[in-house]
């Protein structure tokens, strides 16, 4: 079984964000194991692998790429390899609405909410890599944050928040130049509805509500609703129901926890809606589907 980091491991419930500088190698590469917060890891320097349940990535100075909750990972390396790379651990709740709500939901927080959804394919590959002044900003912009993390002061902890927003920013705007094939505008009912997946997918163990969910977007919660009927045939509600129920078979697999804390993790309050809920989407109580090991599609 895969072990997963808990948020608590790493962080705080009222600071969740962490920022760290690893160097890696053979006899310290981390082994398979995955994490309940996004992982941002940005290559300073060095060589070696990055692995995923689909393949192996190689890992070249200058990449930046997002690992999310629950995906298993590790690294290896070759003899006398080694790489040198800053994490963020942040879960999205870090940026509070305050803070981005200004922000076009299209834009920087794409970067995070639709990519996994548009290229589901290529989900762990690289997603940038930094070249000239764009990989000078970003290293300043992490070597600022290291040290606003280091010293620990109130005001560095709303700094460390506005940064963070900075460098999605601008990875944003990196990944769409090099990826022509992405526009970060709503061309397309499609894409609309992508974007809202990808937002329930990262905020699944929230309060989540058709009127939350039409605000965010700005529309108003008939026409999303309708955009999202029209496009898929099946209501915002069953979205949020079928995201969450993913996700729990997934930490049913790859994890210990009791079914009353993957009930709360995935949105669920109450454990025994949560169970009689599993039971009508998969056909086994989630005690019943974890003694099975019922493969995940």
């Amino acid at each position: 079984m895969i072990p997963q980091i808990p948020c608590a491991q790493v962080m705080t419930p009222s600071f969740p964000f962490a920022i760290r500088r690893e160097l890696h190698d053979a006899a310290h590469a981390p082994s398979w194991h995955s994490h309940e917060f996004i992982e941002m890891v940005y290559v300073q320097s060095g060589e070696g692998y990055h692995l995923f349940q689909d393949g192996r990535y190689q890992l070249v100075p200058g990449d930046i790429f997002f690992i999310h909750p629950g995906e298993p990972h590790a690294f290896d390396f070759p003899d006398r390899a080694s790489v040198s790379i800053v994490n963020c651990l942040f879960l999205p709740a870090f940026l509070p609405e305050s803070l981005w709500r200004t922000v076009v939901p299209s834009d920087a927080l794409d970067y995070l909410y639709v990519h996994p959804f548009l290229h589901s394919d290529e989900r762990f590959r690289r997603l940038v890599n930094l070249t000239g002044v764009a990989c000078d900003y970003v290293r300043i912009l992490l070597e600022q944050m290291l040290a606003e993390w280091a010293g620990g002061t109130g005001m560095g902890t709303g700094l460390l928040r506005i940064q963070m927003l900075e460098l999605l920013l601008l990875l944003s705007r990196e990944y769409g130049d090099q990826q022509p094939d992405f526009n970060s505008q709503p061309s397309s009912t499609q894409d609309m509805v992508k974007r809202l997946l990808g937002f329930i997918a990262l905020h699944l163990d929230q309060k989540l509500s058709v009127e939350t969910l039409a605000e965010h977007f700005h529309l108003s919660r008939r026409h999303l609703e309708r955009l999202v009927r029209q496009e898929t045939g099946k209501t915002i509600v069953d979205h949020i129901h079928n995201i969450r129920i993913a996700q729990a078979r997934r930490l049913l697999e790859d994890s210990n926890e009791t079914v009353s804390h993957i009930a709360e993790r995935v949105g669920y309050q109450d454990p025994a809606f949560f169970s009689r809920l599993f039971s009508r989407h998969v056909g086994l109580s989630p005690s019943q589907y974890r003694r099975a090991r019922i493969p995940y599609p």
